[in-house]
């Protein structure tokens, strides 16, 4: 009879101990679940999408890895995204966004890039739009790109680079233009020998082909040259080994 009772005793105590720890480790959980989200970096005027899916999270198991890779596909102008956990129940996220550097034309519209050729914003001249709803939709201050091939608007998509060196070039020049206090309004892609760049009343010719630091390095040289002497230059030619300068 003794042994029974023991044996229902240790059953009783055991499903007591294994109630409260069952409850302890709830407890914590809760404790733990994410209820604050900081986000640092972002445009406050657009929502950042995919948040739903962190809170109540538990902060401690939470896999850093797999919510960069969501949030980063939710929100394609997203550059870098750093997560911090700060305990008890508190998530930092710290955001670069990609920011429209120049604009595209595509076959029935336009692709807005950042400075590593990524579309950051579609604009489609038959509604089909694939954007972020707070970029403006003209893009008349940013530098216009034509190629001479016309890309299909659904060749791309929103966070996704458009991988030609033409391209690329194209979007270099653009950046060192601005570095240098000048301002290129639009560039011609005219063949994979020849991409013409509008600066004002000054046309500039380059060759993709040829070495771009020393066609910059030349550009340079030459348009604080003739800035200084105050010459107003037609066109410069840096496609060959000495480049041609024109003027009005």
């Amino acid at each position: 009879m003794r042994t029974i009772v023991r044996l229902v005793l240790g059953v009783a105590l055991a499903g007591m101990l294994a109630y409260l720890g069952a409850y302890s480790f709830s407890q914590a959980k809760k404790a733990l679940a994410i209820d604050e989200i900081v986000v640092t970096g972002w445009d406050a005027e657009t929502s950042l999408l995919g948040l739903e899916r962190v809170y109540r999270q538990n902060l401690p198991l939470l896999s850093q890895e797999q919510i960069k890779q969501h949030l980063a596909r939710r929100n394609p102008r997203i550059k870098q995204i750093f997560l911090t956990k700060q305990y008890p129940n508190t998530l930092l996220v710290d955001i670069t966004m990609r920011t429209p550097f120049v604009v595209l034309s595509v076959a029935n519209g336009t692709y807005k890039l950042d400075q590593e050729a990524v579309v950051v914003q579609k604009l489609s001249t038959t509604g089909q739009d694939e954007q972020d709803q707070q970029l403006p939709r003209d893009g008349s201050q940013l530098p216009q790109i034509r190629f001479y091939q016309k890309i299909p608007f659904n060749q791309y998509h929103l966070g996704e680079r458009v991988d030609l060196s033409e391209i690329s070039t194209a979007i270099e020049l653009a950046d060192f233009l601005s570095s240098i206090g000048y301002a290129a309004d639009r560039i011609d892609i005219d063949s994979s020998d020849m991409i013409r760049c509008y600066i004002g009343d000054l046309t500039v010719l380059f060759s993709p082909r040829r070495d771009g630091a020393v066609q910059q390095y030349e550009l340079k040289e030459i348009l604080g040259e003739y800035v200084k002497n105050e010459k107003a230059l037609k066109s410069v030619d840096l496609r060959f080994d000495k480049p041609v300068v024109v003027f009005y």
